[in-house]
């Protein structure tokens, strides 16, 4: 997982981006939250939803 912070007009970003492979394929996916908010309880749930997203679609791919 890479953790980037990004400014934008509405303040500070954090993106959560999940890199992996399926197989032959790359996987990406992000979660962005506003940096305000990124607290340990929120980016841990932002983590689950990206592993979540990536077992579901390897499931569906395997």
């Amino acid at each position: 997982m890479e953790f980037t912070t990004e400014k934008t007009s509405n303040g500070e970003l954090l993106t959560i981006t999940l890199i992996s492979k399926i197989g032959a394929e790359n996987y990406r996916a992000q979660e962005s939250i506003p940096v305000m908010y990124a607290d340990a309880e929120e980016i841990r749930r932002a983590k689950t939803r990206l592993l979540s997203h990536f077992n579901q679609r390897n499931d569906a791919a395997g």
